[in-house]
This record gives C-alpha cells, structure tokens and sequence, in this order.
C-alpha cells in the first residue's frame, strides 16, 4: 500500500493515512498538488448527535444505501430546497447570479444531484452510456419489411399543444419528452462532429475492460462539444456501484478499484491535453464508509461518514 503523510500542522486527528495501491493515479494526483481527500464525511442533521443518541434523534437513516446515496447527491441535511441537489442548486446559482448558460447532463442515470429549483427551468438532459441515443431508432428499410412511418410526426401531434380538459402532468409529461427528442438529436449531431476526438493512446482498452469505460468516454467527448453547445458551464455525473462488500471485501476490491484508478486517469489526461485541466473539478463521493474490522466473512460492514476526493488543476491554487 502507498502511505500519505498529513502535516502535523493541518490539525488532523492523525498524521497519517493510506492509498490503496490499486490507486496508484490518486496518488500520484495528491502529490502533486491536484487532489484534495474530505474524510469522514456525513450527514448530521440535528444537532448534539452522537454515537449513543444518533438511533433516536437522526432525521435520516445513516446506514441504509438509498438513503445516504440520496443524501450524498443533495447535500440539503435540512430540506432547505426539497427534491434539489448540490449541483442543480449550483447550477440556478451560476445561471441567475453570473448569467451564465449552463446544462445539466447525466451520463446513462438520472440523479437528482443535478435538479434545481423547478421555478428555474433549467431541465436535465440524460444521455446513454455510449452517447445519445436517437429517438424511433430503427432499421433501415433495405434491412427490414416493415413499412415506414413518420414516428416523430406523430409524437410531436400528439403531445402538441392541448386543449382546455387538459391536465397539468399530461402537458409537462409532453412538454418533456418534446424537449429531451430535440436535445438529443443537438447533442448527436455536435459529438459526431470530426472536432469532437480522443487520443487513442489515452483510452486504449485493457483485456475484459469494464464497460464503465464507455460513459467516462462519452463525459469526454460531451466536455468536447461545449463550444458549439455555446454553454459556459456544465455539470455531469456519472455513477458506478457494486461496492457493498460485506465478504471478501480485500479481493473484490482488487477487482473494482482498478476500474476507478484506470478511467479517472484517462479522463484527466485527456482534460490536460484539451487544455481543460483548470477548467474541470471532479468530485467522487460514496454514501458512508466501512467498518475497519472485518466480519466473519472477510467483509466490511457500513460505517459512519464517507471519504471523498476533490480533483482539479485549479485546486494547487
């Protein structure tokens, strides 16, 4: 494992933590300035809370996956603005305060991180894991029998414009659905453009690659197209699971935080080399941590506060 050492100056609890050595990227990023770690970080939305009373007073439950995942992404312990989350609530303040053109992607997964305040309208655009996926795809009709349709014309007549019977969750249904076509077919057209180009020597492929490779790519080639989408800000998130280890915790482990280190590398590469580097903070986050001792399966079980990571070119500064 790769020892990090903390300054006895920074007023830590300790002097000293540990990398994994299957991150040997992370490390690589702290020691030169571009990472930063938020330990044992939670949740706490009451006050005077401990160990003893946390059971009868928390307002959330802390070891329960959905929940914290759902804390984590809304980073809003008290409701302030319910059904928001840390990066919409960013997003409305970046649009309104500093006028800014900002979008909202999540790559293959909806997240509620990426919702702000309704009364803001700015919506989220999902895009699949390999890049946006257009609507009434189909075969061409050399490859099939089936005669054509004008699909698109008769979704768009049929959530036009409705009537006065019409219901409030009907229109916004349409009004979505309408917009998301569209916004898909923008997106499509600007990441096939020859512009939008990875370097192949960063993303080469490892044998049996975990396919969570496609949406760090997609990410990608998404940051590529932000000059033509004419945005000055973006916030994407991507999420990858599989991580409730309560056995052999050691071996699969050396199975996924390989996939973390290798991914997390070639999407900062390529960043420095479109010279994006100080213009993109990455945050990865969990929703708690796990225990340090082992179960009897040689597990670990869930803990309390989570260990977070910061990346970005402009953190040394």
């Amino acid at each position: 494992d790769s020892d990090l050492t903390i300054s006895p100056n920074t007023n830590q609890p300790c002097e000293q933590f540990v990398i994994n050595k299957d991150l040997p990227y992370v490390k690589e990023l702290y020691d030169n300035g571009d990472l930063l770690f938020f330990a044992n970080t939670g949740v706490v939305n009451k006050n005077g809370m401990t160990r003893a009373n946390y059971d009868r007073i928390t307002q959330t439950r802390l070891f329960a996956h959905n929940t914290m995942q759902e804390e984590t992404k809304k980073i809003d312990p008290y409701s302030t603005l319910a059904g928001s989350g840390v990066l919409g609530r960013l997003k409305d303040l970046v649009a309104t305060k500093f006028n800014s053109v900002v979008n909202a992607i999540g790559i293959k997964y909806n997240s509620i991180s990426l919702s702000g305040d309704p009364a803001k309208a700015i919506s989220t655009l999902i895009v699949g894991g390999n890049g946006p996926i257009p609507f009434g795809n189909r075969p061409s009709k050399k490859e099939t029998s089936e005669l054509y349709f004008d699909l698109e014309g008769y979704v768009a007549e049929l959530n036009s414009e409705q009537d006065a019977f019409s219901g409030i969750y009907g229109e916004t249904w349409s009004e979505t659905f309408i917009s998301g076509i569209v916004e898909n077919d923008r997106v499509t057209e600007y990441i096939e453009k020859d512009t939008v180009k990875l370097d192949d020597s960063i993303w080469e492929l490892e044998p049996e690659e975990d396919k969570v490779y496609r949406e760090f790519q997609t990410l990608s080639r998404l940051i590529q197209t932000r000059a033509d989408r004419h945005v000055d800000r973006d916030m994407y998130t991507i999420e990858y699971g599989g991580w409730d280890h309560h056995d052999s915790t050691k071996t699969n482990l050396a199975e996924k935080l390989p996939v973390v280190n290798r991914n997390l590398k070639r999407l900062c590469e390529q960043l420095k080399e479109d010279g994006l580097w100080n213009n993109v903070t990455i945050v990865v986050a969990s929703e708690f941590g796990r225990t340090m001792t082992p179960n009897s399966n040689d597990g670990s079980d869930h803990g309390w506060g989570g260990n977070y990571f910061v990346i970005g070119g402009g953190i040394a500064e």
